[in-house]
């Protein structure tokens, strides 16, 4: 009986599919997958290199004080905050 209620549960959590569709980070989230904000994408397993992924929780607001929270030069600069891109790496302070 042991051996059949562990199988049901694997066979459960394997057949779980991300919802790549999602258009909110809490959305992605909640069906298991990945918040990748620059490119406003649901993705699996942090799919998209190069930007940001968030696993366990989204990212705050953009403001003046959560500098670190934009993902796009126009968000950031409307944050009054500072975007500064070296080589092929922007970040937003």
């Amino acid at each position: 009986m042991r051996i059949f209620l562990m199988t049901v549960f694997l066979a459960a959590c394997s057949s779980a599919t991300v919802d790549t569709n999602a258009s909110t980070c809490e959305a992605c989230l909640e069906s298991t997958g990945t918040w990748q904000p620059e490119a406003s994408a649901c993705t699996v397993d942090c799919g998209l290199q190069d930007i940001s992924c968030f696993t366990d929780e989204c990212p705050g607001d953009c403001a003046a004080d959560e500098c670190g929270n934009c993902f796009s030069q126009a968000d950031c600069e409307g944050a009054t905050c500072t975007w500064t891109t070296m080589d092929e790496t922007a970040t937003c302070n």
